[in-house]
């Protein structure tokens, strides 16, 4: 389970596993995920993978686009893949709370209306609303009123990260569940090193921007990977819930 220490629970069986270690559990056994109590989302890894079947490559669920199995509901049966090499533990790096303030770096652009907006969206401190999901995380805060009236582009392809200004001046930024197209001026798009510290931003959390080349943010994604790769180590416990 990636989480921070103490932010979420997880139990086999009632006996109490940290986060961030890899335990065998029999077929059988019960695995509980308690509430997440800091940050916002925490991630359950299974050797082998979920074998759910694909759509459009991918085996996950776009509830915008209604694409994938869906939300999972009680009595849903989960297939498992065959188990892959065991590792022991994950060094998980320090993971701001849900009251810490965010940096997150970007690229500026690509709209020329939107040109202004970048700085303007560097220079403010914003606020996550509490209308955020998977689809985007909304941004309000004072800066907001120099934003307003940036006007509607021709319709262009979205990724996430993007940073999109609607017509309110109240930043969107997009998560992985984002439409395709949209018709919003682009003032900026985070880093994909910095989309995990996006995806964890909670309601209610500071958060500004830091704006960078493409060259700093492909040197900023290898130094990402890096890290990752060196987080993982050991093997896991002979026994159960461990």
């Amino acid at each position: 389970l990636a989480a921070a220490p103490g932010a979420v629970e997880l139990t086999v069986d009632g006996r109490s596993v940290p986060a961030g270690t890899v335990v065998p559990v029999r077929d059988g056994q019960v695995l509980s995920v308690g509430p997440v109590r800091a940050g916002l989302r925490a991630a359950l890894a299974v050797s082998g993978g979920l074998t759910t079947v694909e759509a459009l490559g991918s085996r996950s669920s776009d509830v915008l686009a209604g694409l994938g199995p869906g939300p999972l509901r009680a009595g849903d049966h989960l297939a498992v893949g065959p188990p892959g090499r065991p590792r022991g533990q994950v060094a998980l790096p320090h993971l701001a709370g849900a009251g810490d303030p965010v940096t997150l770096r970007a690229v500026p652009g690509p709209h020329g209306r939107a040109e202004r907006a970048a700085e303007v969206l560097a220079d403010a401190t914003w606020t996550v609303s509490s209308q955020s999901d998977r689809i985007g995380v909304r941004l309000d805060g004072p800066g907001r009123r120099a934003l307003e009236g940036v006007g509607p582009v021709t319709t262009t392809p979205m990724v996430t990260g993007v940073v999109q200004i609607p017509p309110d001046g109240r930043p969107i930024v997009l998560l992985p569940d984002h439409a395709t197209h949209g018709g919003y001026p682009v003032a900026a798009c985070v880093v994909t090193a910095d989309l995990g510290a996006l995806g964890r931003l909670a309601p209610g959390q500071e958060v500004t921007f830091r704006l960078c080349t493409p060259a700093e943010a492909a040197d900023l994604l290898r130094s990402h990977r890096a890290d990752l790769d060196g987080r993982i180590s050991g093997w896991h416990p002979t026994r159960t819930a461990t």
